[in-house]
């Protein structure tokens, strides 16, 4: 009985430390940064997003300590028709100047839809400082 009892304490205990754990992994919304106009990063290699109907209507950055980075991006398909969102229509640019699309799926739109994807731009020690489209 004093053994099980043990057995029980000790998984309690090991079940807790898993959970203390997890909020090290949670995402966590990155600070507002303020718009003062255009950044003017190099782009050598004069990397774009694809021409597209969507328009960026909102914009939250999330990060967690291992270096990951998403976005909640509010995407509105701006044409009378329906369009496919695809991951090259959309780059993140980065404290450093780096550029990077996001790591996801394609997402249909119905006409003038408006949706929020969650997408996601990898691991980097830099925060994302804007994430953009182009018509």
């Amino acid at each position: 009985m004093l053994r099980a009892f043990f057995v029980v304490i000790t998984l309690c205990l090991f079940q807790s430390s898993l959970h203390a754990q997890e909020p090290y992994n949670a995402l966590t919304v990155d600070h507002p940064i303020p718009s003062f106009g255009e950044y003017s990063f190099p782009n050598d290699q004069k990397i774009q997003p694809a021409k597209s109907d969507f328009h960026i209507e909102n914009v939250i950055t999330m990060s967690n300590p291992e270096g990951e980075r998403w976005a909640a991006v509010t995407l509105t398909n701006q044409s009378a028709g329906q369009r496919i969102f695809k991951p090259n229509q959309l780059l993140a640019l980065f404290a450093d100047g780096q550029r990077l699309f996001p790591m996801s799926q394609e997402h249909t739109f119905d006409a003038r839809e408006r949706v929020t994807l969650t997408l996601y731009f990898g691991e980097n020690n830099f925060p994302i400082l804007s994430i953009y489209t182009r018509r």
